[in-house]
């Protein structure tokens, strides 16, 4: 894999300690072999805090998952969860993690939409209306925000410097939103105290894509959501295919195919100092 100057790793050690809006200038094909690089990384960190479940099972609450039980389909399964899933989440979550005050709106409206709390449902006795209502709501209150900063930028303030100054909080909130909103995958609202366990992998995930967006750009991004979950739904559809073995032999996989990617540029790195000493 051909690297920029600084490793991967390390940029995102240092982009997670100090996010920064710039994004790192190299070719497509260093981009991509960033985002393989990270997405191994994502894949090592979930599979790291798997064990964590154990600490949920000891403290009595059952995992149960929010989907009705409907005979699995790997196609449709594949469909939702490499293609349609990735691309509706980095619309709702990271679009906005840019300089860009529409790309803000139609994050901040779609997101809202789909997850804030349901508004005035006491007013309406229909439902239609009271779906209204709250799209309505939402919608005001997106164009609010964007309007706000719409009219600062009129008077000199531009919202590029605003982002910029700001980027952190922007990385940090979205990755935080994106975990709680697969909160609804669980058919038992958890404790409080659980819930940081049950949406880790997910806290990962949105600190990983996150990186990749602002770094990178919104499609390298999604292709790092993409490849993420195209990994581990190709587990359930070894599994549904070959049986509880074959979902073991997937797991391994898993384990052992991120740990040869991270380890490759540090053993290629190792052997041209070997060839060239002059190599720092």
């Amino acid at each position: 894999m051909n690297f920029p100057r600084i490793h991967p790793l390390l940029d995102f050690w240092n982009f997670l300690r100090r996010p920064v809006a710039e994004r790192l200038n190299m070719g497509i094909g260093q981009s991509l072999a960033v985002v393989i690089l990270i997405v191994a990384l994502d894949i090592f960190l979930s599979l790291l805090s798997t064990p964590l479940d154990l600490v949920i099972e000891a403290s009595g609450y059952k995992i149960e998952s929010a989907q009705t039980e409907t005979e699995f389909n790997p196609l449709m399964a594949l469909l939702s969860s490499v293609l349609i899933a990735p691309l509706v989440e980095e619309i709702y979550f990271r679009l906005g993690l840019a300089p860009n005050l529409l790309f803000l709106f139609v994050s901040l409206f779609l997101s809202t939409v789909q997850y804030a709390p349901r508004l005035f449902a006491d007013l309406f006795s229909d439902s239609s209306l009271f779906i209204g209502a709250n799209v309505l709501f939402y919608l005001l209150l997106s164009a609010g925000i964007c309007l706000f900063f719409w009219v600062r930028e009129r008077r000199g303030h531009r919202y590029v410097d605003f982002f910029s100054r700001h980027v952190g909080w922007y990385y940090y909130l979205g990755a935080v939103f994106f975990a709680l909103a697969h909160l609804g995958n669980y058919a038992q609202q958890p404790p409080w105290w659980i819930v940081p366990i049950l949406v880790l992998p997910q806290l990962i995930g949105g600190l990983i894509f996150g990186y990749l967006r602002i770094r990178l750009g919104f499609w390298y991004g999604m292709l790092g959501h993409m490849l993420t979950n195209l990994l581990f739904t190709l587990g359930d559809v070894v599994k549904f295919w070959f049986g509880e073995p074959g979902g073991i032999a997937w797991l391994v996989v898993l384990i052992v195919v991120p740990l040869a990617v991270l380890a490759a540029p540090l053993l290629t790195n190792k052997r041209r100092r070997a060839a060239d000493p002059s190599i720092s």
